[in-house]
């Protein structure tokens, strides 16, 4: 097992994919497409994705500034999950630049968590019987027990896994494109990164690449 101090140790080292459970790419003022498909694939627990934030909230002094500025750009507050992982956001947003998009990707444990239990969404990871579903998932797709050091909690530690497969799977080209033209069309965001950087992993075998509008 390795550690890393920072994520940029982690873009540096040169592993061939990386999957982030974070934002890449920041919109302006407008919801990305691959939120709102995520949120679809997901449904009836499609709330757990929750709203990136714009990109103007990474200037913000405190949660009430943050509120302001998002109010500024988009009519709605940030969300208090989104505040407590800015700092993060922010640091991920200076490690990357446009040409790591094909190595450096955004995905989400419950899409991927989806796909292993065959396009269906698992009950709340905060629930014994989400937590014990996960454990099957993982112990499935990688044929061991799950383990880790240090003060992780069990949940994240399944979401870790949950990337892990995602990139993999990336690595490998097992993947296609969101959206699909339902939605919209993609475009790029203030420093220019393509909105087909949120991975989805959505079928045991394949990884969904998801697009989204910023602006």
């Amino acid at each position: 097992m390795t550690f890393f101090d920072s994520i940029s140790d982690v873009i540096d080292h040169g592993y061939r994919a990386v999957a982030v459970d974070m934002p890449i790419g920041l919109p302006s003022h407008t919801a990305r497409i691959s939120e709102l498909q995520a949120r679809r694939y997901l449904s009836p627990r499609g709330s757990t994705v929750f709203p990136t934030p714009v990109r103007a909230c990474l200037d913000a002094t405190d949660y009430a500034d943050a509120c302001r500025l998002s109010v500024a750009a988009r009519g709605f507050k940030i969300s208090k999950q989104s505040w407590h992982i800015l700092a993060k956001i922010a640091e991920l947003d200076r490690a990357i630049t446009p040409a790591h998009s094909g190595r450096v990707i955004e995905a989400y444990p419950e899409c991927s968590f989806a796909a292993m239990n065959g396009d269906r969404p698992l009950v709340s990871k905060h629930s014994v019987a989400g937590i014990d579903h996960r454990l099957q998932l993982i112990r499935r797709e990688f044929h061991l027990e799950p383990s880790w050091v240090g003060p992780a909690k069990l949940d994240d530690v399944l979401d870790a896994y949950a990337m892990l497969w995602t990139a993999e799977r990336f690595a490998h080209g097992e993947h296609r494109t969101f959206p699909d033209g339902e939605f919209g069309s993609a475009t790029f965001d203030g420093r220019g990164f393509a909105d087909a950087d949120r991975v989805l992993t959505v079928s045991p075998k394949r990884t969904v690449h998801l697009r989204c509008t910023l602006g």
